[in-house]
């Protein structure tokens, strides 16, 4: 089905693949909220939390148009107040999944497992990071990735084609 056309040559589109693969690191749709002690560690190899942070996994955010997108939210559980937050959205998977990591770049782009959490998103902000200094991180997986719904589009002729 031709989404649109640029220059006379209809755009065909096909839907986003499901992440079915092992290399994927998708584990389903588990909607919960914890929080993560100051030191929490995701494994011996990993750096721990500076401070105590909330962990709500696969929240929903509605959209205007109805389409939901899942994100996963880190925030400091020192305060009631709102905080800023640093947000990462991005089609190759959220927080702790999804096919790109440090891991498939040669030397780990020279930083080492010890100096992450394993709970930031591919060229993400560190949850254990930034929670310490006052911040939250929402990580969004954006239209038709993972669990959030819609259709992924590189390039919205609507906006960028006239």
């Amino acid at each position: 089905m031709a989404l649109y056309s640029v220059q006379g040559v209809d755009v065909i589109q096909r839907d986003s693949p499901r992440p079915t693969s092992a290399a994927a690191r998708y584990s389903g749709l588990h909607r919960k909220t914890v929080v993560l002690p100051a030191g929490h560690q995701r494994g011996p190899a990993y750096r721990g939390f500076r401070a105590e942070t909330i962990y709500e996994r696969d929240i929903e955010i509605p959209l205007r148009d109805g389409t939901i997108l899942r994100a996963d939210v880190y925030r400091p559980n020192n305060t009631a107040e709102k905080v800023p937050i640093l947000l990462a959205w991005s089609p190759y998977g959220k927080s702790d999944t999804g096919f790109f990591s440090l891991d498939l770049v040669p030397g780990r782009a020279g930083v080492p497992q010890s100096k992450m959490s394993g709970y930031e998103s591919f060229e993400g902000p560190d949850p254990a990071e930034w929670t310490a200094r006052g911040y939250a991180i929402v990580n969004i997986n954006t239209k038709g990735s993972f669990d959030s719904e819609g259709d992924f589009v590189l390039v919205n002729c609507d906006v960028s084609c006239k």
